[in-house]
């Protein structure tokens, strides 16, 4: 795509996710809207002079991601157009606005955003915008994660084992403790494995009894996985695998499930959709349902530093450009799952080959926690 804005030639400057200014462009163009751009200019808005009012907003919110100064054009009628600066990076994500008119970048001054923040009006745009952006943000961090996903899925989907090489259905769980919590759906009626990946625990739920399991995943490759497995264990009959839009849990009518296994979904995607999740898993879920949720181990931002990478946020590690954790301490997940869950238990277990039980299985209840 070829970038119009001032600088997007040489806007190279990354911030923690590797996003440069023109990957902000594209995003932040979603999100300028007629409720964004300055009053006075909000009738000659349009969604093709996209640009129009936004300048000192946008440049704050880039000043967020990337650091540096918001510099002003100044305009001759007492107001400012506000640009980034950022090292020797220069760039104007709004300058479209102007059409061929040119301006001059240099020597302009420094904008203060408490200076500009004291109008109410332009801090309540400021805000709305950062909401907007928010959610393209995930938006783009979700469809990431779904095609990382299904494309690793659909790399090994098709390497089926002969017969006498399957391994034992007791066996599949990364681990013991992960294969009891998958059976621990056997005695449910209708469950639903939720981010399935290959549906190792939608097959042992099945196996342990459940005659009726929902294997659900937005990846298409790992539905194809999930497909080949569930028939290569027999229980093609009872492990239902389904493709699904990240907006399938809110069309699944309440109180549908009777047990809920979703393991290491809610922290690689974005707080967001693991909140919206988890609402809607107290939604489909009965009022005795077992609900089991498996999670990565915790990981400090000291301990990111000592590893050689560094958590946006404090929070979010991204590899590759995919969002791939979202760190949080016990205590913070417990209190997430509040509103909705009650932690009845909390184990800890490890993946083959880790010296230490790190990693979370949050056992749950519906409902608050009374008291």
């Amino acid at each position: 795509m070829a970038y119009r804005f001032y600088g997007s030639e040489d806007a190279s400057v990354t911030d923690r996710t590797g996003r440069t200014p023109c990957a902000y462009y594209d995003l932040v163009s979603k999100a300028w809207c007629a409720e964004t751009c300055a009053p006075r200019m909000r009738d000659r808005w349009t969604p093709e002079n996209r640009t129009l009012g936004q300048c000192s907003i946008t440049a704050f919110l880039m000043q967020d991601v990337f650091g540096g100064e918001v510099r002003g054009v100044p305009l001759g009628d007492g107001n400012y157009h506000c640009f980034n600066v950022v090292g020797d990076c220069v760039f104007d994500l709004t300058s479209e606005q102007f059409g061929e008119a040119k301006l001059c970048y240099e020597n302009c001054p420094v904008q203060d955003r408490a200076v500009h923040f004291q109008k109410a009006e332009k801090h309540a745009r400021y805000r709305l915008l950062r909401a907007r952006l928010a959610a393209a943000l995930d938006a783009q961090d979700n469809a990431t994660l779904i095609d990382h996903w299904s494309r690793a899925f659909s790399e090994t989907a098709g390497e089926t084992p002969a017969a006498a090489d399957v391994p034992d259905w007791k066996t599949i769980a990364p681990s013991e403790k992960l294969f009891r919590a998958a059976a621990s759906l056997g005695g449910c009626q209708r469950a639903l494995d939720y981010g399935c990946g290959s549906a190792w625990a939608a097959i042992i739920a099945a196996k342990s009894g459940c005659p009726d399991v929902t294997a659900a995943d937005a990846a298409p490759g790992a539905i194809t996985a999930a497909k080949a497995r569930a028939a290569l264990y027999g229980v093609q009959n009872c492990v239902h695998p389904v493709c699904v839009a990240l907006n399938w849990l809110e069309t699944i009518p309440a109180n549908t499930y009777d047990g809920l296994i979703c393991s290491n979904v809610l922290d690689v995607v974005p707080s967001q959709t693991a909140t919206d999740m988890l609402r809607a898993f107290a939604k489909i879920t009965t009022p005795d349902a077992t609900v089991v949720i498996g999670l990565n181990f915790y990981l400090s931002p000291e301990a990111a530093a000592q590893r050689g990478v560094t958590l946006a946020d404090g929070s979010r590690l991204y590899q590759n450009g995919v969002l791939r954790l979202v760190s949080r301490t016990d205590e913070a997940w417990a209190a997430q799952f509040a509103p909705y869950f009650t932690v009845e238990r909390l184990e800890h277990f490890a993946w083959p080959g880790e010296p230490r039980e790190t990693r979370r299985l949050f056992y749950l209840r519906k409902g608050k926690r009374k008291g």
